[in-house]
């Protein structure tokens, strides 16, 4: 693929995940964050299937990996969703797109803890630097928040679920090609 079409397609993904946040603020006013996640997973789980049991890429999984792809299941995509579709209700789109942002921020921290994993200046310097900014965004003047608490933390949940989902990942993906462990 040329570089430039990886590019395209790369652009195409952020638009439209990016939209996602305002979009899901749109449906919030005639289904609840709950529904919501319900059809969303329904949706993608009859798709995703349907692609597995056509191409054949759906592995059986073996019984002593059962407990890590529940636990998977359980942080992503149900603990992050419900994280982020409750903490998106309470505050702005804007906000809640920027605060799921730091994912990237926590993974090394983690990866480090977990899989002693050497942590860079750079990822210290940009956890810093970006919680500056979102301190910046969140609290005002009088040193009050600008949006809701609850709001602030359950995205925190969606963060650190997506943060301990990709340590599950992590030891799933060297048994698991991709497609299965999404799938299960």
């Amino acid at each position: 693929m040329k570089k430039f079409q990886i590019h395209i397609i790369a652009f195409i993904s952020m638009f439209f995940w990016g939209m996602s946040y305002v979009w899901s603020k749109i449906v919030f006013e005639v289904y609840s964050p709950l529904t919501t996640i319900y059809f969303r997973l329904l949706i993608s789980t009859i798709v995703l299937f349907l692609f597995v049991f056509a191409t054949g890429k759906l592995e059986p999984i073996q019984k002593k990996d059962r407990w890590l792809f529940f636990g998977s299941a359980f942080l992503n995509p149900f603990l992050y969703f419900v994280g982020e579709n409750y903490g998106l209700s309470l505050v702005s789109a804007s906000l809640s797109s920027i605060i799921v942002t730091t994912i990237p921020l926590f993974a090394p921290f983690a990866a480090y803890y977990f899989f002693k994993e050497r942590l860079k200046r750079v990822n210290i310097a940009g956890l810093i630097i970006s919680f500056g900014g979102l301190l910046l965004i969140i609290i005002n003047k009088d040193f009050g928040l600008n949006a809701n608490p609850w709001g602030i933390l359950l995205l925190f949940l969606a963060v650190f679920s997506a943060v301990f989902y990709i340590i599950v990942l992590k030891k799933l993906s060297v048994r698991y090609h991709p497609v299965t462990i999404i799938a299960w």
